[in-house]
């Protein structure tokens, strides 16, 4: 997603008789009930902010964050803004758009647009009550049904581990050994998640 682009759902779907729901406005239909939640962590991110939010977009002070910082990060010939936000209970880390630095101005840099977070606060949980502090087991449990994506990190010792039905990313403390077969049944049903990334 380039600066000064948004990614959004539709915050009116339109009305449909029961039975003739597509999957689409279903999913439209749980993301703007999630939405309505102060605690919840949605598929566009949290009820405050969501992706294609201006990165500079003031935030409630009801939450009593405080600015705990920003700055320009540069990797893979991309920079892009980062903002930490440190909550009562952990952090929010929101990450700006990638920007490319053979085109970049201050007009872009300006611009930009949020594109990723990374919640590290319990305050906050997803579909089925799944946030900071819950277990593999429990997360397993919250989206029966679904297939997993089990992606290591070795770089920062997390596994990310992403339902198929959600494009929101749990990780969790990355094994010492990892098995020769990865699945959710070969890791430890106790490893909590330590985090949880909306993108």
């Amino acid at each position: 997603m380039a600066c000064g682009e948004s990614s959004s759902v539709s915050s009116h779907p339109e009305s449909v008789p029961a039975g003739d729901v597509s999957p689409v406005e279903a999913a439209q239909a749980a993301e703007m009930a999630c939405l309505t939640r102060p605690d919840g962590i949605c598929q566009t991110g949290l009820s405050f902010l969501q992706l294609g939010d201006p990165m500079d977009l003031a935030l409630p002070e009801e939450m009593e964050a405080t600015e705990a910082g920003a700055r320009w990060l540069e990797g893979g010939g991309f920079e892009w803004l980062e903002r930490v936000i440190q909550l009562p209970e952990g952090r929010l880390i929101v990450e700006g758009s990638f920007l490319d630095q053979r085109f970049i101005n201050d007009s872009l840099r300006a611009s930009c647009v949020v594109n990723r977070m990374r919640i590290e606060s319990p305050s906050f949980s997803a579909a089925g009550g799944i946030g900071v502090g819950s277990t593999l087991a429990e997360l397993a449990e919250a989206y029966a049904g679904s297939d997993v994506g089990l992606i290591p990190i070795p770089d920062y010792d997390l596994l990310d581990v992403q339902p198929d039905t959600s494009h929101i990313h749990f990780l969790i403390p990355l094994p010492a050994t990892l098995p020769d077969s990865l699945s959710l049944e070969s890791l430890d049903p106790a490893a909590p998640v330590t985090a949880i990334v909306v993108m």
